[in-house]
């Protein structure tokens, strides 16, 4: 018997071990055939590191049916379901596992990397993360994964997660289209290799991250807005799995991609156009090196932790697990508040910076305080 207390299976046909997220995982299936498919899934995730698994996956014959059911640990997650349920459902538990006990800051997020540099695509379910970087994918680049990215200690690095990207019907279709005309990928069943799509970086492998997309779907020509570092860091840190367990590492890592990476919110309708534009984008952001420069040291008292973007600044408060994001005004404002200044002679302050008369200030600086009072970001 294993550690779950499946038998041993140094019989079975199909056995692949494999690495997401830092966690080992255990594939099992008495099917040949399926083992097969499972195989081309996860070849760039198969790995022999070695350690208990976090999760064993097993894949049997529901009785003398041609349906399937699917076991995690010994416990039955899924029931007489077909062969493309059976793979969609171990696809969807090794993620799940992985993101629960990694112990790194995880990004809701795909990424596909451009030699030494990688681009971010950073977004809720449905935004069109899956099918971009399947597209990029096709378009030759790297794939690092669709939806769930570790960001490196060694910041501002992404590592791959090359699990087989889920995809819907349309998603199917169109890429089929893009691909021209590719018969393997219209008939993946939702989970496609990527192997499919073309090449895949190893599993764990780390790439700087030199672009930051944030895509969003709409009827139209492709768009780009740029975000600033700041809107870039609270969009990282808005898409993770784990950000407040990881609270102050957290927030250094998704500072230090947002000081170096360039961001944008893409909108987007016609594939063939957005990877033109992406690429575009990418070839630009992996010349780019300098890093936005900012000298001071990250602050802390009990509860608060922040680290300064530019000239804002992103302040996590341990205390209700929120993130804020100030500009670079209330920066000031809050650092002078912070110090013990009052309204006018913070209004003294920033009036020998400006040039403004103090008493112009002050409904702005009060309202600010306010703000920051109603948000415990003041002791």
């Amino acid at each position: 018997m294993n550690a779950f207390g499946f038998p041993d299976r140094t019989g079975t046909p199909f056995v692949l071990r494999g690495l997401s997220l830092g966690m080992r995982f255990e594939l099992q299936c008495d099917e040949p055939v399926l083992g097969t498919r499972i195989e081309e899934l996860y070849a760039a995730c198969r790995s022999d590191r070695l350690g208990s698994p976090g999760v064993v996956i097993r894949i049997e014959r529901a009785g003398t049916t041609d349906a399937y059911d699917v076991y995690a640990n010994r416990n039955r997650e899924a029931g007489a379901v077909t062969p493309d349920e059976a793979i969609a459902w171990c696809a969807w538990l090794v993620n799940s596992h992985a993101v629960k006990h990694s112990s790194d800051l995880v990004l809701h997020a795909a990424a596909a990397a451009h030699g030494t540099r990688a681009v971010v695509i950073a977004g809720p379910s449905g935004a069109g993360k899956s099918t971009l970087v399947a597209a990029l994918t096709i378009a030759g680049l790297d794939y690092m994964g669709d939806d769930s990215v570790a960001v490196s200690a060694t910041c501002p690095r992404v590592k791959s997660n090359p699990k087989p990207p889920a995809l819907d019907d349309d998603a199917l279709h169109v890429l089929g289209v893009f691909a021209g005309n590719h018969d393997k990928i219209r008939r993946a069943g939702g989970v496609v290799g990527p192997a499919d799509l073309g090449r895949a970086l190893a599993v764990d492998d780390a790439r700087d991250v030199a672009l930051v997309l944030r895509p969003h779907y709409r009827p139209g020509p492709t768009s780009l807005t740029p975000l600033d570092p700041a809107e870039a860091a609270h969009l990282l840190a808005d898409q993770s799995f784990n950000f407040a367990t990881n609270g102050e590492a957290a927030l250094g890592r998704v500072a230090a991609i947002a000081r170096r990476a360039r961001a944008f919110h893409l909108e987007f309708d016609d594939l063939g156009e957005t990877v033109e534009t992406v690429l575009a984008l990418v070839g630009e952001a992996a010349g780019d090196t300098d890093a936005i420069a900012d000298d001071r040291p990250p602050a802390r008292t009990e509860d608060l932790w922040v680290e300064g973007v530019g000239d804002a600044a992103l302040i996590w408060n341990a205390r209700t697990t929120e993130l804020n994001v100030l500009t670079s005004t209330a920066t000031t404002i809050w650092r002078l508040a912070s110090a013990g200044l009052d309204v006018e002679s913070i209004a003294q302050s920033l009036a020998r910076d400006t040039g403004c008369d103090p008493a112009e200030l002050v409904p702005e600086i009060t309202a600010c305080v306010a703000d920051l009072e109603r948000g415990n970001l003041l002791r």
